[in-house]
């Protein structure tokens, strides 16, 4: 980081020679000094962003599932969880949610009193 800002420095500096050069070759000297420090700059900024890409691999996103609380119509303590979708990315699951009407047709005799994106999905319930 303090070379990006040494390369800031050294732009700013060669900027400002070319902007009140006393003579051509005083501006000169500025174009080549700004030149070198955005080179430098796109060279160092070039490292930073492979070393930061290489320094910790990727990792594959935690599986979420997308449940739905189900309660009774007439009995409305009678409760129980469906899994409406698994596998998907957290914002496939908040997508997945505006959906839950239509869903839940498929359980006239309930309504959907909560939902949850819940991350992993447990071994028993992977062919689900």
């Amino acid at each position: 980081m303090p070379a990006l800002i040494v390369c800031c420095v050294v732009i700013v500096i060669g900027l400002i020679m070319v902007k009140f050069a006393t003579s051509p070759d005083v501006a000169r000297v500025g174009v080549i000094l700004t030149t070198v420090g955005i080179i430098v700059a796109a060279l160092v900024s070039l490292f930073l962003l492979v070393r930061s890409a290489s320094a910790k691999p990727a990792q594959p996103e935690m599986p979420i599932k997308l449940i739905a609380t189900l309660c009774r119509l007439n009995f409305p303590a009678d409760c129980h969880d469906e899994m409406v979708t698994t596998s998907i990315s957290m914002t496939e699951c908040m997508v997945a949610v505006r959906g839950l009407p239509q869903w839940s047709e498929q359980f006239p005799a309930y309504y959907v009193a909560a939902w949850k994106c819940q991350i992993g999905v447990k071994a028993t319930e992977r062919e689900a």
